[in-house]
C-alpha cells in the first residue's frame, strides 16, 4: 500500500532542500564578495608550449602570481580568476579577444626572508597561483593578457585613494614573440616582505629566462583598475562585474588602463619610496639598492622588456608592495667584560697577563651566520673569525677591537666595540717564620712583585 502522505512530505522536503542549497550556495558568493581589501601585488609569465605554422596558431602555458595580505578580514583569492586576453591595435585600441577562467592551483604563506628582523604581528603575506593553456592565432600585433582585481591596502603611503583602487597585472607578447615561439622570462623571488628603515638594501629583483635573451629594467607607473563596488565597503547597487567593482568583468573593461597617482612630488614613479638619494633600481642587473629612510608601505612598480638580436619579444608588469619598519634585530652582540660603558663600549681588563681571553655571549645563536674579531694592535690590524678568542698584546696599554656578528649580511648584523687595558702586573705574596717550639711571634716578609714601580702601601689583614 502507498503511503501518499510519505510521498508528499518526500516530495516537499527535496524542494526544500533544492532552496537551501541555492540559498547556501548564493550566499557564499555574496561572502566572496563582501570583502575588497588587501590585494598587494602580482605577475605574468608565459611558456610556449608548441606552434603550429599550418593553423597559424601558437599554444602557451600562462602563470599568474597573486599577493594578498592575510592579516585577517581582507579579500580571499578568486578561484578562478578572470583573465582578459586582447589585441593591440594600437597604443589606444585595444580587442578584445577571449575571457579565461584560470583556476588556482595552489597558495602558500611567505615567510619572512630576513629571519633576523622580529616580524611585527600584522604582518602576513600569501601567494596564489594560477595556471591556464590558450592557443591563439599568430598575429601581425601584440597580444595583451591583463587580470584586474580591488583593492589596495589603505595604508599605503606613496599613492592617492590606494584603498579605493585595485591593481592590473600583464605581460605583453609581440608579433616576434608568438613567431619564435618564446618563453617569457620568470621573477627569481618576490621582494623582501620587511625592510629596515636607515638600512641599506641590496635586492636582487632580476629574472630567469629560458633562451637567454636580453633583460632591462625600469621603474614604471602601476596600473589601477577596479573599485569598491560589489562588496561590503562599496556603495549599494554595484555589481562586483563592474569596472568600478572588486573584479572587473574584462570584456566590459578594456586597456588601456589608468595609472595610481603618486603622491608627487615625495614620491614618483621613478621614486617610490622617496628619499633622498632615492632608493634605485639597475637597469642592467634588476638590483633595487640604496637605504630607505621613511616608515610606511609603499606600491612599487617594475617593468621587465625582453630582447633578442635587438627585437622585442615581451613585456612584463611586476606591481609590489615594501613594507618598511623600524627593524628590532634578533641579534645581540655581547661579550664577556669586567664593565659596560655609557656607549655600549665592552671594557675588559687584564692585570699582569698579556694574552687575554675574550668570551663571546652573543645571542641568538641560530641566527649567527659567522664571526668577525679586528683588533688594532699599535697599529698593526690583526684579524679572527671564531666564536670566541684569545689574543696576544705586546704589554700594558690600551687597545681597541671590535666584533661583528654576520659581517657580510647588510640586513642581519650586529657588532660590538671592546677596549683591552692590559695592567701591569701586582702579585701579592709573602713568607712567614716563626719557632715551631715556642709559643712566640711569627715574622711576615713581603715578597710581592710589582711590574708598575715601587710598592707604597701594604695594608695586613689577620
Amino acid at each position: 500500500m502507498i503511503n501518499w502522505q510519505f510521498l508528499l512530505f518526500l516530495r516537499s522536503y527535496k524542494q526544500l532542500m533544492r532552496r537551501c542549497l541555492f540559498l547556501f550556495g548564493f550566499l557564499f558568493l555574496v561572502i566572496q564578495e563582501l570583502s575588497s581589501r588587501h590585494i598587494i601585488g602580482g605577475d605574468f609569465s608565459y611558456t610556449c608550449l608548441s606552434i603550429d605554422n599550418r593553423q597559424n596558431t601558437f599554444t602557451i602555458s600562462c602563470t599568474l602570481k597573486v599577493y594578498r595580505d592575510c592579516n585577517g578580514g581582507g579579500a580571499l583569492f578568486d578561484n578562478p580568476a578572470t583573465i582578459g586576453i586582447f589585441r593591440i591595435e594600437d597604443p589606444s585600441n585595444y580587442t578584445f579577444i577571449s575571457k579565461e577562467d584560470a583556476p588556482l592551483v595552489s597558495s602558500r604563506l611567505l615567510a619572512n626572508n630576513n629571519p633576523c628582523v622580529q616580524v611585527p604581528g600584522n604582518v602576513c603575506v600569501e601567494e596564489g597561483v594560477y595556471i591556464f593553456r590558450k592557443t591563439l592565432p599568430l598575429s601581425n600585433k601584440s597580444y595583451y593578457i591583463s587580470y584586474q582585481r580591488c583593492c589596495r591596502n589603505e595604508t599605503i603611503s606613496n599613492i592617492i585613494l590606494p584603498g579605493d583602487q585595485g591593481g592590473v597585472y600583464f605581460m605583453e607578447i609581440t608579433p616576434d614573440g608568438q613567431r619564435l615561439c618564446n618563453n617569457s622570462p620568470k621573477f627569481k623571488t618576490f621582494p623582501p616582505i620587511l625592510i629596515c628603515q636607515g638600512l641599506p638594501l641590496n635586492y636582487d629583483h632580476s629574472v630567469t629566462d629560458q633562451e637567454g635573451d636580453l633583460v632591462t629594467y625600469e621603474f614604471c607607473s602601476p596600473f589601477t583598475a577596479g573599485g569598491k563596488a560589489g562588496s561590503m565597503e562599496g556603495p549599494p547597487g554595484g555589481s562586483a562585474m563592474d569596472c568600478d567593482g572588486v573584479t572587473p568583468d574584462p570584456i566590459r573593461c578594456k586597456p588601456p588602463f589608468q595609472t595610481v597617482q603618486f603622491r608627487a612630488p615625495t614620491y614618483t614613479r621613478n621614486s617610490p619610496l622617496g628619499g633622498s638619494p632615492p632608493v634605485a633600481l639597475n637597469p642592467t642587473t634588476g638590483s633595487i639598492f640604496g637605504t630607505p629612510n621613511t616608515l610606511g608601505q609603499f606600491v612599487v612598480g617594475v617593468c621587465i622588456k625582453e630582447y633578442r638580436n635587438g627585437v622585442l619579444l615581451s613585456i612584463t608588469q611586476r606591481d609590489f608592495q615594501f613594507n618598511v619598519i623600524n627593524c628590532v634585530s634578533n641579534l645581540d652582540a655581547t661579550v664577556q667584560a669586567d664593565s659596560v660603558e655609557v656607549s655600549g663600549e665592552f671594557v675588559i681588563n687584564s692585570c699582569g697577563k698579556n694574552s687575554v681571553s675574550i668570551i663571546n655571549q652573543s645571542t641568538q645563536e641560530s641566527f649567527i651566520k659567522t664571526y668577525d674579531w679586528v683588533f688594532d694592535i699599535n697599529g698593526q690590524i690583526q684579524q679572527f673569525n671564531t666564536k670566541d678568542v684569545t689574543v696576544n698584546f705586546p704589554g700594558p696599554g690600551t687597545y681597541k677591537g671590535k666584533m661583528y656578528l654576520n659581517k657580510a649580511d647588510a640586513q642581519c648584523n650586529d657588532s660590538a666595540d671592546i677596549t683591552v687595558k692590559v695592567l701591569p702586573g701586582l702579585n701579592a705574596d709573602f713568607s712567614f717564620k716563626y719557632d715551631t717550639c715556642v709559643a712566640g711571634p711569627v715574622t711576615f716578609t713581603d715578597l710581592s712583585i710589582s711590574q708598575a714601580g715601587n710598592i707604597t702601601n701594604w695594608n695586613w689583614t689577620f
